[in-house]
């Protein structure tokens, strides 16, 4: 199973375009025997990886590959949230071995499979949380006050970041530190909800 995996990464890798090294393409290979192995047990993936398909490969691995190209050297971590099978954070991070990241998953049996991945794989820089933002039993509300500069909204309104100009979009990073702040916060001085929103809008 293991070999089949490395194969159908390395076509689908040389179908994007992409060169993974020989590390990278055992790392994935193996991610995806352990996600394999534990979907026989728990639901992880909607995918059937006893007869993996091209399909179930490009949004597992592929995908989340050409993503890490977007990472810029400064970017020094990220958080997924609902982290489930570990798909887009594992092969992102593979990708990207200086990325600390962290896997927030509040069903402890899938926290459990992605502590088996970190272990299995030795990403020393990912840590997994088995719980949800909260704090003295109340749920932190983080509220998303403009339009995110991500490829859904910019691929759909061409032109809409020049129009926004340089504050006029939520930026997908810094809504990552703002969500870092609250996970992080102090005891003595913190807060129960958010509202983030990009510097220059209209009222």
């Amino acid at each position: 199973m293991a070999d089949r995996f490395t194969a159908i990464v390395c076509d689908r890798a040389e179908v994007a375009g992409l060169t993974v090294s020989d590390e990278l393409r055992d790392s994935l290979a193996a991610y995806l025997l352990l996600l394999s192995r534990w979907t026989r047990k728990i639901n992880l993936t909607s995918f059937d990886l006893e007869t993996p398909t091209d399909a179930a490969i490009d949004r597992l691995v592929i995908e989340p590959l050409v993503a890490a190209k977007l990472v810029l050297p400064t970017d020094r971590f990220s958080i997924d949230i609902g982290s489930g099978g570990g798909s887009p954070a594992i092969p992102m991070r593979l990708a990207q071995p200086n990325l600390e990241t962290v896997l927030v998953e509040v069903r402890e049996r899938k926290a459990a499979f992605l502590r088996e991945v970190t272990r299995t794989l030795r990403l020393g820089n990912v840590r997994v949380e088995a719980q949800t933002f909260e704090m003295s039993r109340a749920e932190v509300i983080v509220v998303i006050d403009g339009g995110i500069a991500g490829q859904r909204l910019l691929s759909r309104v061409p032109g809409l970041a020049e129009q926004r100009g340089p504050d006029g979009l939520l930026q997908i990073d810094a809504i990552a530190e703002a969500y870092w702040m609250l996970h992080h916060q102090h005891r003595s001085a913190w807060t129960l909800e958010l509202d983030l929103r990009p510097w220059s809008e209209s009222f």
